[in-house]
């Protein structure tokens, strides 16, 4: 499954450093550009005094971040630095590093033997059930029981808690128990579920991309619906108001000629329409997972049986579904149009990971499973 990608159309935008990453920069630059354009020697020593002043510029800020870093905060105010770095990062939905903070603040009440505000506790158990910690969320939503009593603030809010998550367990417990393949139709488009598990993502072989290296072996924690076919054009059209596609006219056919920009616009105005954050696009590992189905190889099946590419395609788009399907029941996840996925482009991890997101950042999104104009190998 050779992995491509392709450049965003979108806006570039710059990144401002820090002093400590620019001073030396800057200093090395002044230098240059007054060798660089012939000045005369007072040009020079001007040039040279202004590197004087942004080494001393330079050495002040190292300074001070040395007295800051051996001051030690009392331990009730690091929890209250804490606490503020929390709130802020519940602002900006980062659950994940909104609990990292205040499993510090908890770390420092064992520590310390700090009383930690009922709220606090409150507030714990909706993050925790947030990132589906069902058992840690009960056990903190508990403690805040306890502790608050029938007077408390969120008393009503933490037993109605208490119920989400005995209802979330119950219904993880059944996507366990859900077939991989099952069909559903969410706003009038067909999914299937793929199961959470585990597989080898990457390959070794002959066909495999130098990129597609080291072998990373990947745990998929949670099951999820993925779209039984790729978008068509009709369904585009419905959500958009308009067909981008260059092989328009076959409304049953995939939407192409739409940037990774124009699929975040697509998923948002769905899930405006279904009241919710419902969609997004796979992660790179949630693709290839799904694609490869519990197969190993490079394809999961005979490539003329599965996918419309540069050999039987005719030079264009067809009609989804029209191949077979894999294992999963997943349609045309090799050829006919290339797809996106959420992924920035970089090199895979390798060793063991759990629900990978690709790197932070870059300069290009992954596009993944070849299309029309693919040949069955690499050239």
């Amino acid at each position: 499954m050779p992995r491509k990608w392709k450049k965003p159309i979108g806006e570039f935008r710059r990144k401002y450093r820090s002093l400590l990453q620019t001073a030396p920069r800057r200093a090395l630059c002044v230098f240059g550009l007054a060798r660089a354009d012939g000045a005369a020697d007072h040009n020079k020593q001007l040039a040279r005094d202004r590197v004087k002043k942004s080494i001393r510029t330079l050495a002040a800020v190292l300074a001070a971040a040395a007295v800051v870093a051996a001051m030690q905060l009392p331990p009730d105010i690091q929890a209250d630095r804490y606490l503020v770095r929390a709130e802020r990062q519940i602002e900006q939905q980062d659950y994940a590093g909104a609990k990292e903070s205040m499993d510090r603040i908890l770390e420092l009440q064992q520590e310390h033997g700090l009383e930690v505000p009922e709220e606090f506790l409150f507030r714990h158990a909706q993050i925790l059930l947030r990132l589906e910690l069902y058992d840690e969320a009960a056990e903190s939503a508990t403690k805040y029981l306890t502790q608050a009593g029938r007077e408390g603030e969120h008393y009503r809010a933490a037993l109605e808690l208490l119920d989400a998550v005995e209802q979330a367990k119950a219904a993880a417990e059944a996507a366990r128990r859900r077939p991989p393949g099952e069909s559903r139709v969410f706003d009038g488009i067909e999914f299937v579920w793929v199961p959470a598990g585990e597989f080898l993502m990457g390959s070794t072989s002959s066909e495999a991309d130098d990129d597609e290296q080291p072998l990373t072996k990947v745990r998929i924690s949670r099951g999820y619906w993925l779209g039984k076919y790729e978008v068509t054009q009709a369904e585009w059209q419905a959500v958009m108001g308009s067909n981008p596609s260059e092989f328009s006219g076959c409304v049953i056919c995939p939407v192409e000629t739409v940037s990774w920009n124009d699929a975040q616009g697509f998923i948002r105005r769905l899930n405006s329409r279904s009241g919710g954050t419902r969609y997004r696009l796979p992660t790179e590992a949630e693709w290839e997972y799904a694609a490869r189905a519990g197969t190993s190889g490079d394809r999961y099946g005979n490539v003329d049986a599965i996918a419309w590419y540069k050999g039987n395609s005719g030079d264009r788009t067809h009609p989804v579904g029209r191949k077979a399907p894999n294992a999963w029941r997943l349609c045309d996840m090799l050829g006919n149009v290339l797809e996106w996925v959420q992924d920035w482009y970089g090199p895979y991890p390798g060793g063991s990971v759990t629900d990978p997101q690709g790197p932070g950042s870059g300069s290009f999104r992954v596009i993944r499973g070849g299309d029309w104009g693919s040949s069955a190998s690499p050239s």
